[in-house]
């Protein structure tokens, strides 16, 4: 099985991407987990692993091939994984 288009966006927590110079701004991204007391810890452990490949499809979904400023955190008892979409290219 192939590698999927979706794989290829490049994820980073900082605002910007070595190498490469921010063309279009998408917007936000963000998935979120229920983190109540009753919330098993494995779970969240498991939503922070997939957390990346699924912020990923959504990004690939608007047209985007990056996200920049990707980070965890917790909202209200939600556990939140947001970042920012954008289409970038190589620096000249």
């Amino acid at each position: 099985m192939g590698k999927k288009a979706w794989e290829d966006i490049i994820v980073v927590n900082t605002n910007d991407i070595p190498g490469k110079k921010i063309i279009k701004t998408i917007g936000n991204v963000k998935i979120k987990c229920n983190a109540t007391k009753d919330y098993k810890i494995t779970k969240l452990a498991i939503f922070r692993g997939e957390a990346p490949n699924k912020l990923k499809k959504i990004a690939y979904k608007l047209g985007a091939n990056s996200i920049t400023g990707a980070q965890f955190e917790y909202r209200g008892g939600d556990l939140v994984y947001y970042g920012t979409a954008i289409i970038v290219e190589d620096e000249d």
